[in-house]
């Protein structure tokens, strides 16, 4: 997550259960999702398919 997010500058809320992990992604200065949010969904997204589903 850290590596997907420190190039944007950018974080999100992380909550984790026992089978999954949600990630909750909004720009708070604006109140709202913006293009830079869409982007970390991506790589996030990304490094999820890159570890499949045992990582």
């Amino acid at each position: 997550m850290r590596s997907c997010s420190h190039p944007l500058t950018h974080h999100a809320r992380v909550e984790q259960q026992q089978d999954a992990v949600t990630f909750e992604l909004w720009t708070h200065s604006l109140d709202r999702v913006t293009d830079m949010d869409v982007e970390l969904a991506r790589r996030i997204d990304a490094a999820i398919a890159a570890l499949g589903s045992s990582g």
